[in-house]
């Protein structure tokens, strides 16, 4: 998590928050079909907690470091020629808040991604849903052959059949199907 983008860090804080609502829905279980899905959404919370915790410490330290370099540039540029455009005339912060609304607006679109996909996992079911959505997110964000994405829906069908019927796992219902 090297580096984290405002869009990463602001679909991290979300994603902790959706995984910190389903561990609360998941004590609403039968005791055999909750273990599974409490415990994978804290440890998802803990580590989407972590993540944006170091992301906005590294993003802390970053910003001080430009606002260093720009108090640098200014101090350099005063005993130049009054002509010429300094480089502190070039304001650095505003090229930076372009970026992060650049990079905003690209996290709210992959946010509305997972939207879509719970909204079709409402109308068809998490299988069928899954199944469709791995596949039109295979081909268009990663554009896998259809080779793997075949072996893909395999591993996800059989890991859903598995907790379905091995560990009982309850799965949603759906509105259409």
């Amino acid at each position: 998590m090297r580096g984290l983008k405002t869009h990463q860090l602001v679909f991290c804080a979300v994603l902790g928050l959706v995984l910190a609502a389903a561990a609360l829905e998941a004590r609403t279980f039968r005791d055999v079909a909750s273990w599974f899905p409490f415990y994978f959404s804290l440890v998802g919370v803990f580590l989407c907690a972590i993540g944006v915790g170091s992301g906005l410490l590294r993003w802390r330290k970053a910003r001080r470091e430009a606002d260093r370099l720009t108090l640098e540039r200014s101090v350099k540029s005063d005993g130049e020629d009054p002509e010429a455009p300094a480089l502190a005339d070039f304001d650095p912060a505003a090229v930076k808040v372009r970026e992060d609304i650049a990079t905003m607006l690209a996290g709210f679109r992959w946010f509305g991604l997972f939207l879509v996909y719970a909204a079709v996992v409402g109308l068809v079911g998490v299988a069928l849903g899954s199944a469709i959505f791995i596949t039109v997110w295979f081909r268009t964000v990663y554009p896998w052959p259809w080779r793997n994405i075949a072996m893909s829906l395999a591993v996800l069908l059989a890991l859903g059949w598995l907790g379905t019927t091995v560990v009982d796992i309850e799965l949603p219902p759906s509105l259409l199907l």
